[in-house]
């Protein structure tokens, strides 16, 4: 009895629960849970400010913060973060405030709460950009987000399905954050790969390509071109009458195929190529037929007369160029 009402509990949290519930589960228990917005895709933080509710337990910043890290020390990570975030409410300019907002993110991460933690070290690189060492954020946000991306996403404890769209927002996040760092062609990678793994192939094409635009010397381009491709073969099955969208398929494959000619995606580059070069030779010898069955000579004699000069080698040539011989003969 006891499972089969966890069990309509969990159904009724799939259906009004927020889609940015992550692999740790949400964290109400601890302070200033309103500062944390999702707003189109971008982390938007309130900044901590002086307010009743946050005061702080010391008369001045330094034993605030020396009674926050003693709780840190004693494994009281709620009452230490909450200590914290007083800290930074009550004096925000001052010099220990970075130091408490990065003890903040860092416990959270310490304690699973990974998005938490990493809006955490947002708020560090939002207000306080030039008082921490600004890559050591960067790069535990790329660790959470990496995480994140790899794990199931939970209620009450039961695996519910990925964190694809959490994890599509972090690595954005961090493109935006550090668009010149060493890791964002892969943070963009990675975003990519999710919205394609998603089936929006559109925005997947877009991202591949502003990546191959902005990173042309990055290791990860052989990656996105083939990625890219896939999203384009991916598209003909969605638009199958768009001669466009197979000539694109086949120009980016023919580009992967001249460029990495020993790419262990090289062989499915060969494929994704024939597959469309057929799609497209099919498509054009319907047309073909469709004027010749309506009955109009002139046009299914140029139909096919095109079809046979662009696709030689296609399996309807032959019954094409013999096509052709007979309305002209029936002249």
């Amino acid at each position: 009895m006891k499972f089969i009402l966890k069990l309509l509990v969990v159904c009724l949290m799939t259906v009004f629960v927020s889609p940015t519930i992550y692999a740790q589960g949400p964290d109400q228990n601890y302070a200033n849970e309103e500062d944390v917005v999702f707003d189109n895709g971008s982390v938007a933080l309130k900044q901590k400010l002086p307010s009743f509710f946050h005061r702080a337990r010391k008369d001045t910043a330094a034993e605030q913060f020396e009674y926050a890290t003693l709780l840190l020390e004693k494994g009281k990570s709620k009452s230490a973060i909450n200590e914290l975030n007083d800290l930074i409410h009550t004096w925000p300019s001052s010099t220990l405030a970075p130091k408490a907002q990065m003890a903040i993110a860092l416990e959270f991460e310490n304690i699973q709460k990974y998005e938490r933690a990493f809006n955490e070290f947002q708020y560090l690189i939002n207000y306080y950009p030039n008082e921490f060492p600004y890559d050591v954020a960067i790069d535990h946000q790329m660790a959470i987000a990496n995480h994140i991306r790899t794990s199931k996403r939970r209620v009450l404890g039961i695996p519910m399905g990925s964190n694809k769209a959490l994890s599509i927002e972090l690595y954005d996040q961090i493109v935006k954050n550090a668009p010149n760092w060493d890791q964002t062609p892969l943070a963009e990678l990675y975003s990519c790969m999710l919205q394609e793994d998603n089936g929006n192939y559109e925005g997947a094409i877009a991202g591949y390509e502003l990546l191959m635009q902005q990173f042309p010397a990055s290791k990860h381009i052989p990656e996105a071109k083939f990625r890219r491709l896939s999203c384009l073969f991916g598209l003909t099955k969605t638009y199958k009458r768009d001669q466009q969208v197979y000539l694109t398929a086949m120009e980016a494959a023919a580009e992967f195929i001249r460029d990495y000619p020993t790419n262990e995606n090289v062989d499915e580059a060969k494929t994704f190529y024939r597959s469309s070069k057929a799609s497209l030779a099919k498509m054009n010898y319907d047309i073909a037929v469709f004027y010749d069955k309506q009955n109009k000579k002139e046009s299914a004699i140029i139909a096919y007369n095109s079809f046979v000069d662009s696709f030689p080698d296609s399996k309807y040539t032959k019954t094409a160029r013999k096509r052709v011989k007979q309305l002209k003969k029936n002249g």
